[in-house]
């Protein structure tokens, strides 16, 4: 018989690598005082582009930390699942 087990530990890592990840909070760029067109236009382009990683990165961790949560679910579905078997 194969015993299948949920690892927490395993879980935890997975959760750990993704909020190690730093988020920069998308502080935004500014270069002064410009009338140049595709300087502003860039300007703009990376102030969405850093709001829109930082979301990410905010959303990632968020879903990473729900591994260790689901695992932990999983290992007490787990013990009583075995307990009612008799094992």
């Amino acid at each position: 018989m194969v015993r299948i087990s949920s690892d927490e530990g395993v879980a935890d890592e997975i959760a750990e690598k993704f909020n190690a990840i730093e988020n920069g909070g998308g502080g935004g760029f500014s270069l002064g005082e410009t009338n140049i067109g595709g300087v502003v236009a860039g300007a703009s382009v990376l102030n969405t582009l850093s709001s829109v990683m930082s979301q990410l990165v905010d959303t990632s961790q968020m879903e990473a930390n729900k591994f260790a949560e689901i695992a932990e679910q999983k290992r007490e579905e787990d013990e009583q699942d075995a307990a009612s078997f008799g094992f």
